[in-house]
């Protein structure tokens, strides 16, 4: 027969419970560490954003549309034929002014 039941009764440690809630702590920590690692360069690009500066330091100008024309002096040679050819080293639109 029992006669209490003081010996089946022992106190629970809470060191597992404990330690269970500090790894959630810590994981949750880290991931809020990462997200602020991850975003820290936009929020200060954003941060920033409000900079102005005065319009006498732009420079404004007006856009016209046409063709680019842009020289390249380039060494080549001119193979003579009945249909002469001008080979260059760069790219580009060669064209040959003097006929033989």
């Amino acid at each position: 027969m029992i006669r209490d039941d003081s010996a089946m009764d022992r106190p629970v440690s809470g060191s597992e419970a404990r330690r269970k809630k500090l790894l959630v702590r810590g994981a949750i920590a880290l991931f809020l560490l990462a997200l602020i690692a991850l975003f820290l360069p936009s929020l200060r690009r954003w941060a920033e954003s409000e900079t102005s500066i005065d319009v006498s330091r732009v420079r404004m100008g007006e856009v016209k549309r046409g063709d680019l024309v842009r020289d390249v002096a380039v060494d080549g040679r001119v193979v003579a034929a009945f249909h002469p050819t001008v080979f260059a080293q760069t790219d580009g639109i060669a064209r040959l002014r003097v006929s033989a």
